[in-house]
């Protein structure tokens, strides 16, 4: 019988061994890590309950998905809740002498990093109005009156509010329907797309499609991409616009009535893309 054949220990096979084992070990390591993390999976939520203030609500959100909703009550209601598996959870609900709500989801220990996020809801009595401040996460807005979000990063939602609306993101899309009244939106990356407006409206995207659709005819509306189309879709009845376009690259189409004497002004922009103002 023929003695099975050894390789020669050679300077590039110790290294490829070592290599190999090290990789081995860290494969190893990352599912271990990864099953203790989905065992010790778990949720912590705290709630209270807040006097509202004599003007806006002013709710400052570090990182996280954010959730206002009008009240049954008289009061705001908070929850914050923690998600979480090897970190300790960490909540934080704040109001300072100035009124200010501060609202902190985070977790604590050597592996806070792994499956740590946190949401939080706010509700608030008819005929508050509400201004928020976010770092990161999604915030959705739903029966309000009035509203303001500034969002460093994450999608802005917004329906059914009865008040002026300002909302700007500087990476989101920004999505809004059902306003009654007045409201200007910004997002420096991302979309904009609002509909049953009634009132007027300013809406600026420096990347991405704006979109625009109102119930009512509204006396002033300004739409202004950088780069992406611009749709504005406008009341046919009760006379005509005043319509100005201008695009550096696309097209321009205007079916809606013209009436270069009208008190109801409409500017629609776009350097790269088409713009479009028509009859809905």
């Amino acid at each position: 019988m023929t003695p099975p054949t050894t390789l020669p220990m050679t300077p590039a096979r110790r290294r490829a061994l070592a290599v190999g084992g090290a990789l081995a070990a860290v494969l190893i390591a990352a599912g271990a890590l990864q099953l203790v993390s989905l065992v010790g999976w778990g949720s912590r939520a705290e709630e209270r309950s807040l006097v509202p203030p004599a003007g806006p609500l002013v709710v400052d959100v570090g990182s996280g998905d954010l959730t206002l909703r009008q009240a049954e009550g008289e009061r705001v209601r908070v929850r914050t809740t923690v998600h979480h598996s090897l970190g300790a959870p960490r909540i934080e609900q704040r109001r300072g002498p100035d009124g200010l709500l501060v609202l902190r989801g985070s977790c604590g220990g050597p592996l806070s990093w792994m499956n740590c996020s946190a949401d939080h809801e706010v509700a608030v009595p008819e005929g508050v109005a509400v201004e928020v401040r976010a770092s990161s996460g999604e915030v959705a807005a739903s029966d309000l009156t009035g509203l303001r979000v500034e969002v460093s990063s994450g999608d802005i939602d917004v329906s059914d509010v009865d008040g002026s609306l300002m909302l700007r993101a500087t990476s989101g899309d920004i999505d809004v329907s059902d306003v009654d009244g007045s409201v200007v939106l910004r997002t420096s990356s991302g979309g904009i797309r609002a509909d049953g407006l009634d009132g007027d409206a300013d809406a600026r995207a420096s990347s991405g499609d704006v979109t625009l659709e109102f119930d009512s005819a509204p006396s002033r509306v300004r739409a202004v991409a950088s780069s992406g189309d611009v749709d504005i879709r406008l009341p046919g009845s009760g006379g005509g616009y005043r319509v100005q376009t201008e695009t550096g690259s696309g097209d321009s189409t205007v079916d809606v009535v013209a009436d270069p004497g009208s008190a109801r002004l409409v500017e629609a922009a776009t350097s790269s893309g088409d713009v479009t103002v028509e009859p809905r």
